[in-house]
């Protein structure tokens, strides 16, 4: 965890830091309540759990006893960095559901809690996102999160070529929602299948990794040949090997340990066909692979 963004709202620093769940995306934030000089203390311990795309609960801790109503205030995250009040509440409440959000938003909350003379005392903040989780990917210091929407959702540290950003909260990759897997290579590179069984590639490929004829990065998801029959992915170091739905095995990348299968030592830019018996699944380590025939009789594992 990290903190992620420092905001400034009406001369009070608000901290927001998130904490990524499986089932969801539940954000703990917590803040420099201030409570010295103030005529009572702030809210504290906001927590934001999506308890589904359409809505989220909000919970906080009550640290007085003299406010006389609570403030909700919320910002469309990367979108609208306004925030705009969105409830009142009472005295003495610690919780709120919000059933006004969008699925696939993010979302910064604020709570503010006032007195009778009409003080306000620093606030408390959390983010989320609306999407529930499907799948986690995870590469060198960074997550991808596949969405019950079939979104992508990119955040942890992003390597350039020229530096590197901590991105702290999810960020949906692209605008397509018809993802069905991910998976993230050590080296930099990701590799994602599509429900049309579309292949596509993106990021570093400084050994041909991303199968698309050449060794140049791509900054965004691109489509890996015209096929449209393949079913798994499985990706090592810098070599990526896929099945059709036909059975068949194909590998391509980085090859020198004969990760690829293909009884040679060479690099392949493309899709390549590994000879043999029909599969059934398959994995990969750093630099070696594994793959099981359709039979369950046999298992053929190279490095």
């Amino acid at each position: 965890m990290r903190y992620s963004s420092l905001l400034f709202k009406s001369g009070i620093i608000i901290l927001v830091l998130s904490i990524v769940s499986f089932a969801g995306l539940n954000c703990l934030t917590t803040t420099d309540s201030g409570s010295s000089g103030k005529v009572f203390n702030a809210p504290s311990n906001l927590r934001a759990t999506v308890i589904s795309p359409t809505l989220v609960n909000l919970t906080w801790v009550d640290n007085s006893n003299s406010e006389i109503r609570f403030e909700i205030w919320r910002n469309i995250y990367n979108e609208n960095p306004t925030f705009t009040q969105i409830a009142t509440l009472g005295a003495n409440v610690i919780s709120y559901s919000d059933t006004t959000v969008i699925e696939g938003k993010g979302y910064s909350y604020v709570v503010y809690a006032y007195n009778a003379a009409g003080n306000r005392v620093d606030a408390t903040a959390s983010y989320c996102v609306t999407v529930l989780w499907v799948e986690i990917a995870t590469g060198n210091m960074y997550n991808i999160g596949r969405a019950t929407n079939g979104t992508l959702w990119f955040w942890g540290y992003e390597y350039g070529r020229t530096g590197a950003v901590t991105i702290g909260e999810p960020y949906m990759i692209g605008t397509s929602t018809n993802w069905k897997q991910i998976v993230c290579g050590l080296n930099n590179y990701r590799v994602g299948l599509k429900t049309d069984n579309t292949l596509w590639s993106w990021w570093w490929n400084d050994y041909s990794q991303l199968g698309l004829g050449d060794s140049t990065d791509r900054s965004s998801p691109t489509k890996v040949g015209i096929d449209t029959n393949w079913s798994a992915l499985a990706a090592g170091y810098a070599h990526t090997v896929a099945l059709k739905t036909d059975g068949t095995l194909w590998s391509w990348g980085y090859n020198e340990y004969g990760q690829l299968g293909n009884n040679t030592y060479d690099f392949k830019t493309v899709p390549t066909q590994i000879t043999g018996t029909t599969w059934s699944a398959i994995a990969a380590g750093a630099y070696h692979t594994v793959a099981l025939s359709t039979t369950g009789a046999a298992t053929t594992l190279w490095a």
